[in-house]
């Protein structure tokens, strides 16, 4: 929500919240773009690979994260596809206090909003459950003879 409450650091907070927005949103695109274009390559590719019992291994006992509005599976694949195509996004932030003090933090959760269509959609992410999610979809895919052909053009 640019320009919303949710979109600003509250003075004091201004330089935590612009570096835990920037280093956080960056590496979830970063991962995210780097994870579809792996399933493209994968899907295009003469080895077969059923990247959805891969997903679902994957998030297996896990909960990567909430969907707050929209009807869309909450998968590896539809994930990075929300972080790709977000037009907005936010970290969550918690409130504790100790002693006299109010400690403003992150809290782990990275909220994307966005539409499809003409439908509106908002997925509030759990950056640690996601990774932990994505590091085993990676790990199951690297032991497949498909990942050590890539780029490579014979």
């Amino acid at each position: 929500m640019v320009g919303s409450s949710l979109d600003i650091g509250d003075g004091k907070y201004d330089i935590y919240w612009g570096w835990i927005k920037a280093i956080v949103s960056n590496a979830l695109i970063d991962c995210s773009i780097k994870t579809r274009i792996f399933q493209d390559y994968l899907v295009e590719s003469e080895h077969t690979i059923d990247l959805e019992a891969v997903d679902k291994q994957s998030l297996s006992g896990l909960t990567i994260g909430k969907i707050h509005t929209g009807n869309f599976n909450l998968t590896i694949r539809g994930s990075c596809n929300k972080i790709i195509h977000a037009k907005k996004s936010y970290p969550s932030w918690t409130e504790k206090q100790v002693g006299s003090d109010t400690i403003k933090y992150w809290n782990g959760s990275f909220h994307f909003l966005g539409t499809k269509d003409k439908g509106e959609w908002h997925l509030e992410l759990y950056v640690h459950s996601w990774a932990k999610a994505l590091t085993v979809y990676h790990d199951i895919l690297s032991s497949s003879e498909g990942r050590l052909y890539i780029g490579q053009d014979f």
